[in-house]
């Protein structure tokens, strides 16, 4: 199962990503040239404390649209979730590299988390660039 977790609540400029869970032996498939950029919303992102996720385990696929089950772990507890992500179809530059890629932006919400989970369809629906 593709599974996700977080690390603790830390500003960009510091270097603390140490996973929440044990990385086990995730694969992405397809990333290259791509800017990934995917976050926990909702209910997971509260229970979580942070909202960016850390892949873990399984096997992810970057394509046009991808919904598909997932779990987000945390010490002690497992979320059943759905992974929302999108190909903007849009391209730019990045500044640190110099290079063009396209950008695939995505939501991770509870799988019972009905307000979000509306949300992401909505945003999934509209490619949106801007999370």
């Amino acid at each position: 199962m593709l599974s996700f977790t977080t690390s603790a609540p830390h500003s960009m400029f510091e270097d603390r990503t140490k996973p929440l869970v044990p990385v086990r032996s995730p694969k992405v498939i397809g990333e290259e040239g791509k800017s990934i950029s995917v976050y926990l919303h909702g209910t997971v992102e509260s229970e979580a404390g942070f909202d960016i996720p850390i892949i873990i385990d399984g096997e992810l696929t970057i394509k046009d649209k991808v919904v598909t089950p997932c779990q987000v772990e945390l010490p002690g507890k497992i979320i059943p979730c759905t992974l929302f992500m999108w190909n903007t179809q849009q391209k730019g530059t990045l500044l640190v590299s110099n290079r063009e890629v396209g950008f695939v932006k995505g939501l991770i919400v509870a799988s019972d988390d009905k307000r979000s989970i509306k949300y992401a369809k909505k945003l999934l629906k509209e490619k949106t660039l801007c999370l």
